[in-house]
C-alpha cells in the first residue's frame, strides 16, 4: 500500500487497529514430563490468572504438542519436550 497522503495514513492506521484489534492469541504451555519436572504447571495457572484480564482474546493450553489453527498460524507458541 502506498500512502500519498494524510488521509491514506490515517485510513491505514485505523484499518491496522481493527484488525489487530480482532487477533486471537494461543499459548502453548509444555506438558511433558521434563517440563513438568521444572514447573510448568504453575506457569500454567499463572497464565489463565492473566489471561483472563484479556477478555476471549487470549486462550492458554496445556500440552506436550503445539495446537495450530486452522491456516496453521500459532501466534503465541511455547514449547517442546
Amino acid at each position: 500500500m502506498r500512502l500519498n497522503s494524510r488521509q491514506n495514513l490515517t485510513d491505514a492506521r485505523s484499518a491496522a487497529k481493527a484488525s489487530m484489534s480482532q487477533e486471537k492469541y494461543r499459548i502453548l504451555i509444555c506438558a511433558g514430563t521434563g517440563c513438568l519436572a521444572g514447573g510448568s504447571a504453575k506457569i500454567y495457572d499463572r497464565m489463565c490468572e492473566l489471561a483472563k484480564s484479556y477478555g476471549d482474546g487470549v486462550s492458554v493450553e496445556f500440552g506436550k504438542d503445539a495446537a495450530h489453527d486452522a491456516d496453521g498460524s500459532c501466534p503465541v507458541q511455547k514449547g517442546g519436550i
